[in-house]
């Protein structure tokens, strides 16, 4: 399994945001289905924190 990109987490976060109801969820969810990069969630200051934010709370 290949390592994902920012873009391909991101893309796939703002597809379904909808069905969660925060940020963190959504991050967890999105630890799940991709490998990310780094230590990923055990890295407060990994950038799938902010995307996670971005994508259910907006900008």
């Amino acid at each position: 399994m290949q390592t994902a990109s920012r873009l391909e987490v991101r893309r796939w976060m703002r597809a379904v945001a909808r069905d969660y109801d925060t940020a963190t969820e959504l991050a967890e969810a999105a630890g799940a289905a991709f490998r990310l990069p780094g230590r990923g969630l055990d890295d407060e200051t990994h950038w799938v924190w902010d995307e996670a934010l971005v994508a259910v709370y907006g900008s």
